[in-house]
């Protein structure tokens, strides 16, 4: 079953005091630092993403499209998200990657499958906004590297499908180590974001 995060924002703004006493952020290979603050595998995950000011943590090589074994919902608390949705067709641009998971670290494995984008959308999203990309939809989000972004994310619908990149012809596998980010800074940029008026107005009609 679909969920909005909208509907789980108050899960949030009630227990934020514990979530920042307690939950460890880490950084994302997509650049972005990531926090989990409910998980319910097969029923519902949820998520708070920061992009600090200046500072981007990407893996390397910095491959962003990339699809999902879950339907997303992205309530955007705070700056300007670039929600970017592509669509692929047979092709020999890139090759596709396949994401695994061990130990809370992951690393992306090339298949033997190329494809090309035909198509693609871009929309930019401000706070308040909430946008979806549906599971296996191949997508971007970009903020620029100068500005900071806040979103809460609802993952449901979720599947055994593993998540697909979409990257050059390289090497066989790249591993990535999702290495902690400073807790006090994430927190403290949380609580900022949803102390926005527009988000406060949004939690009381949720």
């Amino acid at each position: 079953m679909k969920t909005n995060a909208l509907d789980h924002i108050n899960f949030l703004l009630q227990n934020i005091d514990t979530f920042a006493a307690s939950i460890q952020p880490l950084w994302h290979p997509l650049g972005f630092v990531s926090c989990v603050i409910r998980d319910n595998p097969g029923q519902l995950t949820l998520r708070v993403h920061y992009w600090p000011p200046n500072e981007r943590r990407t893996k390397n090589p910095d491959w962003p499209v990339h699809t999902h074994s879950y339907a997303l919902s992205s309530l955007v608390l705070h700056g300007n998200i670039e929600d970017i949705q592509c669509e692929i067709t047979d092709g020999e641009e890139f090759s596709i990657y396949k994401v695994s998971y061990l130990n809370g670290d992951s690393e992306i494995s090339r298949t033997d499958k190329r494809t090309r984008i035909s198509k693609y959308t871009s929309e930019m999203r401000i706070a308040g906004e909430q946008y979806r990309v549906e599971r296996g939809v191949f997508h971007q989000s970009v903020v620029k590297l100068s500005e900071s972004a806040v979103t809460f994310v609802a993952l449901s619908e979720s599947s055994c499908e593993a998540p697909l990149v979409l990257g050059g012809n390289g090497d066989d596998t790249y591993p990535y180590d999702r290495t902690p980010f400073n807790q006090e800074v994430f927190w403290s940029a949380v609580r900022y974001a949803i102390s926005n008026p527009i988000i406060q107005n949004l939690a009381k009609k949720a």
